[in-house]
Parts: C-alpha cells; sequence; structure tokens
C-alpha cells in the first residue's frame, strides 16, 4: 500500500498516450498505481509528480465551494515536477516568500506555462488530485486506521 505522506507519480486520464479500457482508467484512479498504466506502443505519456500539501493549509483553503479556485491552488502547491515524453523534467518556479503555513506555492507564470503545454482541463485534473491527496478523503489511506489485511500475530 501507497504511503499516503509520499509523493505521488501519475498520469492524466485524459493523456493520449495512454492505452487503457474505462474500468482500467477507474482502477487506476482508485490505486494510483504507476505499474497499471499501459501506454500505447510507441507513445510516451507526460508524468507529474505531486506532494501531499500541509494539513493546515488545506483545511484553511482547500475546503472551498469554487472548485476552479481550489484545483489551482492545489496544482500551485502540490506540483514537484512535470517529465516530458522526451524525457524531459521540468519544474515550478515558487514565489519568493512561503505562503500561508509556509507552503511554497508555485508561480502564476509556472502554472500558466503549465496549462498551455497541458491545457487547463489537464491543470485542473492535476490540481484536483492535489487537493484530494491532502485531504486523504475517504477513497486514501487512513493513517490512523488498522492497515488492510490479517491482524499481526504476536
Amino acid at each position: 500500500m501507497r504511503d499516503p505522506f509520499s509523493s505521488l507519480r501519475v498520469v492524466s486520464l485524459t493523456d493520449p498516450a495512454l492505452d487503457m479500457s474505462d474500468s482500467e482508467r477507474k482502477a487506476y484512479t482508485r490505486s494510483r498505481d504507476p505499474a497499471a498504466v499501459k501506454i500505447r506502443l510507441g507513445h510516451k505519456p507526460v508524468w507529474f509528480t505531486i506532494k501531499r500539501i500541509d494539513a493546515l493549509f488545506s483545511m484553511q483553503f482547500l475546503d472551498g465551494p469554487d472548485p476552479f479556485v481550489r484545483y489551482m491552488l492545489g496544482l500551485r502547491a502540490g506540483l514537484i515536477e512535470i517529465e516530458w515524453p522526451t524525457g524531459e523534467k521540468w519544474v515550478p518556479q515558487y514565489q519568493p516568500q512561503p505562503g500561508a503555513f509556509g507552503v511554497r506555492l508555485a508561480t502564476d507564470e509556472s502554472i500558466r506555462d503549465v496549462a498551455e503545454k497541458i491545457s487547463l482541463r489537464r491543470a485542473m485534473e492535476i490540481g484536483e488530485l492535489a487537493a484530494h491527496l491532502a485531504m486523504l478523503d475517504e477513497e486514501a489511506f487512513d493513517p490512523l486506521s488498522p492497515a488492510p489485511g490479517p491482524a499481526p500475530t504476536g
């Protein structure tokens, strides 16, 4: 099982390089297991690395009613790196000073650059994923619950 506090390497569900059925995409949405990603022969997807965002920042700013604002903040606070199909890696530029609760936010220019390269829809998808990862919602691993499987015997 994935450590909920570690970074997560993901692809967009709408990446044209993917060769996955709807049911495989749904399973990948639940697991986010990179091994579950199926790629078309001769293609390479765009890989995104996101991190879990600070809990206090998440409660204050990512639990709001406006999805666009929530997902763009999720992207600005959670995106670590993008690996393009060429193998080139891109990292965002950050604001000179940390934001609320010490969270480093990517600059508007960085996010605009990403959205122009991958589309606003995909940028929002990755931002939504970063926001959900921060919330540890019911679909995610709850670190306070016992691990799945049989209880250890002593």
